[in-house]
């Protein structure tokens, strides 16, 4: 069960930042870009659903690939909004 989240981790720990003295910077830097940070909560939340609740309170289980295909295919619609609306905006077409 827990193995999904030390494999998540591991695939993360290659965006681990260095030591050097003035790490603050890149610590503060690695805050500003959270792009890992939703499918990590997503894999979080379904190991402890499917752990705690599912077996004790007999809740329904929930999938990992449904709840990450929903994520990015939100990821994916908003790049193409953002892609046509810059376009709108570029050809002057734009709408308020």
């Amino acid at each position: 069960m827990e193995v999904g989240c030390y494999l998540l981790f591991g695939a993360l720990s290659q965006y681990a930042v260095p030591y050097v003295p003035r790490a603050s910077l890149y610590v503060q830097g690695a805050v500003a870009q959270p792009r890992l940070l939703v499918p990590v909560v997503l894999v979080m939340i379904y190991n402890r659903w499917n752990g705690i609740l599912v077996p004790e309170y007999g809740y329904m289980q929930l999938e990992l690939i449904p709840m990450l295909v929903g994520f990015f295919t939100y990821k994916i619609a908003t790049f193409f909004q953002a892609i046509d609306d810059a376009v709108n905006v570029v050809g002057g077409k734009r709408e308020v």
